[in-house]
């Protein structure tokens, strides 16, 4: 082979530029170029939020009753807990070489069929964590001289810009509040009109919720059937009725101050000395850093 290349020297020129296409076609198209090596999780990742909870309650109303849930599970390695207030997270780490997809389901079995969670609990969250998510490429500061609400507006726009460039599939934002409804009850007005704290909570939570009813069939197709309640402003919350009689109604804004804000607590986020807000870009699958 070698005596035949020698004697042919064009042949081998040819094979080299061969060699040296391919090598960029794989380079540029190929693979990807990351900031940080993909890892894998070998976990299961569970997160509930439980509306108004202290650490304390978060603890009772669903780590307990969650890990009792899995207790015996068969895939299951050791289960790590965070509570605090508002929100529940749990690390599930697996047996080395146990299937992830397999193990999901069956959390998702036991989790599904507790039926002892508070009411003021959402749905759970579970899924397999990827590190796509932990390392950003790159990050966009976004800073100015404004209020949180429009800071957070001015952030959601440049995030949405950044979603439609080719390449990019998962923008985060990091530096933000959560956002509240927070319903503060006035006394006097609720002794007025004979209300009670309890009385007040179930209005609210019986007035502001989405709820499916099933489906109806008939000669022109399926018509799906769902209640939508769900309040997301201060103005829609102001409008809940509290208690309907004699063909008057008592509204949430007569008897409460709605506010539409931030969360409780303080967080100071600054660039250059001016309030900023920071998008998050990060790689997914085969996306190119560059």
């Amino acid at each position: 082979m070698i005596r035949w290349f020698a004697n042919n020297d064009i042949a081998a020129n040819f094979l080299m530029v061969g060699i040296l296409l391919a090598g960029l076609y794989t380079a540029f198209f190929r693979i990807p170029l990351e900031v940080s090596p993909a890892r894998n999780f070998e976990s299961i990742y569970l997160s509930m939020a439980y509306r108004g909870g202290t650490a304390k309650d978060v603890e009772r109303g669903i780590i307990i009753p969650i890990e009792e849930a899995l207790e015996g599970l068969n895939g299951i390695k050791r289960v790590n807990a965070d509570g605090y207030r508002g929100r529940a997270r749990l690390w599930i780490e697996a047996e080395k070489g146990y299937d992830l997809r397999v193990l999901l389901e069956d959390i998702k079995s036991r989790v599904d069929g507790i039926t002892t969670f508070p009411q003021e609990t959402e749905r759970p969250e579970i899924r397999i964590p990827d590190s796509t998510h932990f390392y950003e490429v790159l990050n966009v500061a976004v800073t100015g001289r404004m209020g949180p609400q429009e800071l957070r507006r001015v952030a959601r726009r440049v995030q949405e810009d950044l979603l439609e460039i080719d390449g990019i599939s998962l923008v985060d934002m990091a530096g933000q509040r959560n956002f509240e409804i927070a319903i503060e009850a006035n006394p006097e007005r609720l002794q007025s009109f004979d209300i009670g704290l309890t009385e007040l909570a179930s209005a609210v939570r019986r007035s502001s919720i989405d709820l499916p009813a099933g489906s109806i069939q008939s000669e022109s197709g399926s018509l799906v059937v769902r209640t939508r309640g769900q309040a997301y402003t201060k103005e829609e919350f102001d409008r809940i009725p509290v208690r309907a009689r004699d063909g008057a109604e008592v509204l949430l804004s007569e008897i409460a101050v709605v506010r539409d804000g931030f969360e409780e607590g303080e967080k100071k986020v600054e660039f250059n000395g001016n309030p900023a807000l920071f998008i998050e870009v990060m790689r997914t699958g085969q996306e190119n850093a560059i």
